[in-house]
């Protein structure tokens, strides 16, 4: 640094002889775009010598400590490659998620420059993404680093870019996180849509929150439940809006989930007959690197008309091919409700009409179908 005394001259620009001495300043080989960017100073500094030999520099009073000046001439250059940026921070990213930044290498030359980058740490978390070779003269490249956390962990390195002249220096950080979504019902419980008609749907909303401190990515995949039922055009009964989407930090959405069948899930029994089944499905909140699964269960009834009755018979039939009080558990899925009877009264004459009608009905389609073989 400078001492008592010190003087210090910068700023000279271009060829040309030094202040003192006479001395010319070496001659460069770079360009004049080059020169102009080149910077001379000067220092002049006290140094002090104890028990220095006489009549060497000025003696001070008390005949111990001799004082000379020291002059330091110094050239700056400024770099031949210089970079955009000073630092690449990725912040917070969830572990197994990427993030990519970018930066430039500028040649401030005439002349093409190669470059090569260091090698990364395997396990750090960061790579490059097609390094280039060499910079163009007067030009930039590009540079891509990605960051992939492995772990919840704080990651640093340096990614050194290297010609045969200098050595860039770009030092790399960020944070490895695990995501925090958070859902409005408890995972695992189960969603009832009742019973509805055919071709009316019915809808209801779960609200999803971001907790983390970064934006995140989930989305909704459906299973199917236990009796695998879909639509007669071959379309799950059960679909969320959206499917997909981004939480910014802090945001919360609401998820709507619709029930929309375009058939009654019949499940054929032993004896010929059918009872109507509910439709299943299983609805998972998927977050990539999410530490525990986030499901719902969907169960929802389907049914042509909105009231129908069985005869003494059908209802005897079905409760000794099923068991006990199955029917009940399908209609109202408690298991404690009865089903409600009726009696009808028919007039005989009117039965046999309605009969002789489906028998013909039966005769005329089979006949169609056995001429269109």
């Amino acid at each position: 640094g400078e001492g008592e005394g010190g003087e210090k001259r910068e700023g000279e620009e271009g060829e040309g002889e030094g202040e003192e001495g006479g001395q010319s300043r070496p001659t460069s080989s770079l360009s004049s775009k080059w020169e102009r960017k080149t910077e001379r100073s000067e220092f002049i500094t006290t140094c002090f010598v104890r028990n220095g030999e006489e009549g060497v520099g000025e003696v001070d009073d008390n005949k111990q400590v001799h004082r000379i000046f020291l002059g330091v001439e110094a050239f700056a250059f400024n770099p031949f490659l210089r970079l955009s940026r000073d630092a690449l921070d990725f912040g917070s990213v969830a572990v197994g998620e990427e993030k990519v930044l970018s930066l430039r290498i500028h040649n401030d030359t005439d002349v093409s420059t190669p470059v090569t980058l260091s090698t990364l740490d395997t396990y750090g978390g960061f790579y490059c993404i097609n390094p280039p070779r060499l910079v163009p003269a007067n030009d930039t490249a590009a540079v891509s680093v990605a960051f992939r956390p492995k772990q919840q962990l704080n990651f640093r390195e340096v990614l050194l870019i290297q010609s045969a002249t200098m050595k860039l220096r770009i030092p790399l950080a960020g944070k490895g996180v695990s995501p925090a979504l958070v859902m409005s019902e408890e995972s695992g419980s189960t969603i009832d849509f009742g019973a509805t008609l055919v071709n009316e749907p019915v809808m209801k909303t779960v609200k999803l929150k971001n907790e983390s401190s970064f934006a995140l990515t989930f989305s909704i995949q459906l299973a199917e439940g236990k009796y695998r039922a879909k639509n007669a055009n071959g379309l799950d009964p059960f679909y969320a809006v959206p499917a997909e989407a981004v939480l910014e930090s802090g945001e919360e959405r609401e998820v709507q989930i619709h029930f929309a069948p375009d058939r009654c899930a019949d499940l054929m029994s032993a004896n010929g007959g059918s009872i109507t089944c509910p439709f299943t499905a299983l609805l998972d909140v998927v977050v990539p690197n999410q530490r525990s699964r986030m499901y719902l269960s969907l169960i929802g009834y389907c049914f042509h008309t909105a009231m129908y009755a069985l005869s003494e018979s059908e209802l005897e039939r079905v409760k000794d091919t099923e068991g006990g009080d199955a029917l009940s558990d399908y209609l109202d899925g408690s298991g404690s409700a009865e089903p409600t009877r009726f009696e009808f009264n028919f007039d005989r004459d009117e039965v046999e009409q309605v009969e002789k009608e489906r028998e013909s009905a039966a005769k005329a389609a089979a006949a169609a179908a056995a001429a269109e073989g």
